[in-house]
């Protein structure tokens, strides 16, 4: 199984698609392509799991909703720009059918799934997932896609994307 390294993720307004664009160890690239429906069941396994895994130990009753926001808009805030991951002619590519996941309470390890039997893993600790899913968020309002998967914690924290391009390592 190929494991990416480093993840650039982008909507991509011809294809009405996310592109993952990935980097291998070796320095390779891979592009998988997500698709609105597949999105639709990972985001809500995703943001489920977030909550599950942070611990709100001490959260006046009913402030959940505001402690995750808050966790949210931090983990977006320190995003660090750096460099695209750029897909080649010659970069492995295809469409995820299926994502399978196992989680610990600090880190979800995803594994994309090709309809030839590919497939690509990537880890993301807690903080990690919570930009992604962030970048993700953007996309999917760039995208104007319905925002049904999302919880309503993460839509206090959106801002307006103002490129087709995010950039997630």
């Amino acid at each position: 199984m190929i494991a990416l390294q480093k993840i650039t993720t982008v909507y991509v307004d011809k294809e009405d698609r996310i592109r993952l664009t990935g980097a291998l160890q070796n320095g390779d690239t891979i592009v998988i392509w997500l698709t609105q429906r597949l999105l639709q069941m990972l985001v809500p396994s995703l943001s489920n799991w977030l909550q599950k895994s942070d611990t709100l130990a001490g959260a006046a009753l009913g402030a959940e909703k505001d402690v995750q926001s808050f966790r949210q808009q931090a983990a977006k805030a320190s995003i660090e720009k750096q460099p695209p991951v750029a897909p080649t002619g010659q970069s492995l590519t295809w469409v995820a059918v299926g994502v399978d996941y196992r989680s610990n309470t600090s880190q979800i390890h995803l594994v994309f799934k090709g309809q030839n039997n590919e497939a690509a893993s990537l880890d993301l600790a807690l903080a990690a997932s919570r930009q992604w899913l962030s970048i993700l968020f953007d996309a999917y309002k760039l995208a104007s896609w319905p925002m049904t998967a999302w919880p309503d914690w993460i839509s206090d924290t959106a801002t307006p994307p103002t490129t087709g391009l995010t950039v997630r390592h």
